[in-house]
């Protein structure tokens, strides 16, 4: 069971209907004994960074995360989920966050984004392409921001620039458009751990993975056909032989 920790904050119900559409037991679920024993653990999540980090440590789930990164276990943050794995957060003041990389998150604005950028790598294949139907209504047309009036939040849909792969982004294209709804970012105090980048005036690091963690800050549930794709890819780091239970029907033509 692929379990997704309820930080009460929006998007927790898309990413679990995104993997059971995909044939993969998941469960939302704030019991810190059920993600212990979890085959992969999701950390998705909108909204302040304190409260986020409060609602971990009072549950003891902050340090369920720990051990299930430890363990080698599958681990993937989502949006705030990304941004808790680091050292502390500028939002409202300094908060620590999980600690788990080095480096900060920084409101989107200003050159302290400058993002690390080793050359591009071509993604691995992977399985069939996923129906452009899949998830809930977004914007017709994905399109880059346009320049030089950029707007704080960042919403909408933007394209990644891989930058070293993983297996959470296997068969995703360069410059692959997913949906972003944030505020503040990831600065990363070494480069090893960029998988990818965005532009939004700026560069930014929005994904980063070593081993089995991967954490994004773009919202798969929300981005369609490469977002379903990337969420498969992270499940079948659980599941190397594929889904538990039959696809559901939007989900058929991945197979």
């Amino acid at each position: 069971m692929i379990a997704i920790i309820d930080l009460g904050t929006g998007n927790l119900r898309s990413v679990e209907k995104a993997l059971h559409q995909l044939g993969y037991p998941a469960q939302v679920t704030t019991h810190t004994p059920t993600v212990l024993k979890a085959d992969a653990v999701i950390l998705p999540g909108v909204g302040a960074f304190a409260k986020a980090m409060a609602a971990l440590q009072q549950e003891g789930l902050a340090q369920a995360i720990e051990m299930t990164v430890n363990a080698g276990k599958p681990f993937m943050g989502i949006c705030l989920g990304l941004q808790l794995l680091f050292e502390v957060s500028e939002e409202f003041g300094e908060v620590k966050g999980l600690g788990l990389l080095r480096g900060r998150v920084k409101r989107l604005s200003g050159a302290a984004f400058a993002a690390p950028a080793p050359q591009p790598q071509s993604p691995a294949a992977a399985w069939d392409p996923v129906p452009a139907n899949f998830g809930r209504a977004q914007p017709s047309e994905p399109s880059t921001p346009a320049e030089p009036r950029l707007k704080v939040p960042h919403i909408g849909w933007n394209s990644i620039r891989i930058v070293k792969l993983h297996p959470a982004l296997a068969g995703i294209p360069q410059d692959s458009m997913f949906y972003f709804v944030h505020s503040y970012a990831v600065v990363p105090e070494a480069d090893g751990y960029t998988c990818a980048t965005t532009d939004y005036g700026i560069e930014f690091t929005s994904a980063v993975g070593w081993g089995k963690v991967f954490a994004c800050q773009f919202h798969p549930e929300k981005s369609g056909r490469a977002g379903l794709r990337v969420l498969d890819n992270f499940a079948r780091m659980a599941y190397p032989q594929g889904p538990l239970e039959p696809p559901g029907a939007i989900a058929q033509t991945i197979r």
